[in-house]
């Protein structure tokens, strides 16, 4: 593993620079054009000219240059990690990664091999918004002969958030790097004439990212890995790396569909399943909150925008339903929708059960977001009143999702479950639709979620989960109900 080191550019010539590092040490490495000084940089010992001669001359103002330096710098901020947002990986075969700040401008360019080298050597990045470098970086490579613009390749762009620059407002920042992400897409589809090439975007996990460190590749090939690995347990790392991008993406395409394929095959076999049930329909339920069971219809009162993890404030807290036996299903045409689970919170014992979701329509029709309901499966002994919060909604605002709690007795592994549902949008064939939440109690006491039907720890990326349930028109469409 090559281990990357942060230092301040302190003075340059023509091929090499000189920069002093935190430790109060004077190294030289090779000049980038994008470098200036008093710059953050990072490098490692492949960037390291092995020079003392030019290192001597400082060598009787070193301690105390270094001291006054790094506190200013200190001061500053420079070598606070906090200062970095977020950070992306752009993948033509030439792979490049980019440290960036909060308003998505670059901060550090570094080259993942020789050839982005020579493309970072022929720009100018420092402190330039990302989109502009993402332009200028295809522009670069289409001259370069990187990328044919007479066939349509295919361009990895991934981001990652800066995990130690987490606050209460981390949930904000994954609404706000999903929308960078998606923008990214928009702008390059802007200039397809011109380019004729596709972009495959994609967030990365915090530890998807220290992984692909581990591993020295770009993150969005390793990312792209996981996933491919997850079809065909055969293939491995070093096969990826070799890959092209097109290759690769076209590879998790084909996966994709012979998946849909065997899952069709599979369900033609299936018995036909009966109706879902509606509360109404079930044996008479005993409210725990109320003696009154809510209207399918939604109510006017709904939940009220997050900025920040505090919970929201709803008119009344959702009554739990005692729903006396599991509903029934009935057949709905097949592979219409997936739930893929991602857990943000693997404490086994936390203050709040997060329900982090995303649904694919796998179908090649829209499906209306009014007619879909998904469910999380949880065990609550407790007789304490839950609530829910939505933070984020990718098709709408958070007050758009209505929940409600659900008693489901008898069942060994779920007594509770969450009933989600959608007042507003669409979604088209392919595309996935993005839910992040919580429950919790009102009293903020603990849940145990080691053995919760719908809780899985090892979720650390969106993975299919068939222990949460999805209905389209109240028919199940996806997962498999608690027995």
């Amino acid at each position: 593993m090559i281990l990357s080191r942060m230092g301040v550019v302190y003075e340059m010539e023509e091929s090499k620079a000189l920069v002093l590092t935190p430790e109060g040490e004077f190294v030289v490495v090779k000049r980038q054009n994008h470098m200036l000084p008093g710059q953050q940089i990072i490098f490692d010992d492949k960037d390291m000219y092995n020079e003392k001669k030019w290192i001597n001359k400082y060598t009787a103002i070193a301690s105390a240059a270094a001291a006054v330096f790094i506190a200013v710098f200190l001061l500053m901020g420079f070598f606070n990690s906090d200062d970095v947002y977020c950070f992306v990986n752009i993948d033509i075969n030439p792979s490049f990664e980019f440290l960036l700040d909060s308003e998505y401008k670059v901060i550090e360019a570094k080259a993942i091999n020789n050839d982005a080298k020579i493309l970072l050597d022929n720009m100018e990045i420092n402190q330039k918004p990302m989109k502009d470098v993402f332009l200028d970086l295809i522009k670069k490579s289409i001259d370069f002969e990187f990328i044919d613009a007479k066939t349509q390749d295919v361009i990895l762009f991934s981001a990652a958030l800066n995990e130690e620059g987490f606050n209460m407002k981390r949930n904000k920042d994954e609404q706000n790097i999903l929308e960078f992400i998606e923008s990214m897409d928009d702008l390059v589809a802007e200039f397809n004439d011109e380019f004729n090439i596709l972009v495959k975007a994609l967030k990365v996990t915090a530890k998807e990212r220290e992984e692909a460190l581990e591993n020295n590749i770009s993150m969005g090939k390793y990312s792209l890995y996981l996933k491919v690995r997850e079809i065909n347990k055969d293939i491995n790392l070093e096969d990826v790396e070799n890959m092209s991008i097109s290759e690769l993406v076209g590879v998790l395409n084909n996966m994709d569909r012979e998946e849909e394929t065997d899952l069709m095959e599979t369900s033609e076999g299936e018995k036909t399943p009966e109706p879902i049930k509606t509360p109404e329909q079930a044996a008479t339920p005993e409210a725990v909150q109320t003696p009154e069971i809510p209207s399918t219809t939604l109510p006017e009162d709904t939940i009220s925008p997050l900025p920040t993890m505090e919970p929201i404030e709803v008119s009344d807290t959702p009554p739990i339903i005692d729903v006396t036996s599991t509903p029934k299903r009935q057949e709905v045409a097949s592979n219409s929708l997936k739930i893929q689970y991602y857990c943000e919170d693997d404490n086994i014992e936390p203050q709040t059960i997060d329900y982090s979701f995303r649904i694919l329509n796998t179908s090649d029709s829209v499906v209306e977001l009014k007619d879909v309901k998904v469910r999380y499966y949880f065990k609550d002994d407790t007789n304490i009143p839950l609530d829910l919060f939505v933070y984020f909604f990718s098709h709408g605002n958070e007050s758009e999702v209505y929940g409600e709690f659900y008693k489901l007795p008898e069942k060994v592994n779920a007594n509770k479950y969450l009933e989600l549902r959608f007042m507003t949008g669409k979604i088209e064939p392919g595309e996935f639709v993005y839910v992040q939440g919580a429950i919790y109690r009102k009293d903020w006491s603990r849940f145990d979620q080691r053995d919760d039907y719908s809780f899985n720890a090892d979720a650390d990326s969106y993975i299919d989960w068939d222990k949460m349930t999805a209905y389209i028109s109240d028919v199940l469409a996806w997962g498999i109900e608690p027995n």
